[in-house]
């Protein structure tokens, strides 16, 4: 969705009902395109030979760290481009192992999610797309589309229907 449709709302009132549920949860917010591929994913320095982790990497390693307990959230808040976004096909499928240029592969726990907060799938491929789960934001239906949601949940969705009320629709605003 666009810009100030709420992505990035939905995800924050996320974050703190499950912190204020109990849950631990880090989140790690990356503009994929404020930096180089080699920035964001790492490089190999030709002439020593030697690995340096980029951001992505980096997060990536003290993720897998955590205790499974701890819910991760690595989102990536910008365009997506095929320079990087194909590097993930492999951790977005059921294999959730990330292939690092130099060779390395890490595999994520089930408790590290990654979360693409853009306005367009333009760029990405119809196999990264497939690995995905879409929510499409339009600004003007925010709200019925909660409200749908809402009646799918069971006998709790009253009191989601209020939090929402109550917290979640003066952000938009």
């Amino acid at each position: 969705g666009a810009p100030g449709a709420g992505k990035t709302t939905v995800w924050k009132v996320l974050e703190r009902a499950l912190i204020k549920s109990g849950q631990k949860l880090e989140t790690h917010v990356i503009n994929p395109k404020s930096q180089s591929r080699n920035l964001l994913l790492g490089w190999i320095d030709q002439d020593t030979n030697i690995w340096t982790d980029g951001i992505l990497t980096d997060i990536a390693r003290k993720s897998i760290k955590k205790p499974k307990s701890t819910q991760t959230w690595i989102i990536f808040d910008g365009d997506i481009d095929p320079e990087w976004i194909e590097i993930l096909n492999s951790v977005l499928d059921d294999n959730r192992l990330l292939t690092m240029p130099n060779g390395e592969r890490l595999s994520f726990g089930e408790n590290i999610n990654f979360l693409f907060e853009t306005h367009s799938l333009d760029n990405a491929s119809p196999a990264t797309v497939s690995r995905m789960g879409v929510i499409y934001f339009c600004h003007d239906n925010t709200k019925s589309q909660i409200t749908r949601w809402l009646t799918t949940q069971d006998k709790t969705s009253e009191q989601w229907r209020q939090w929402f009320d109550e917290y979640f629709y003066i952000f938009l605003e």
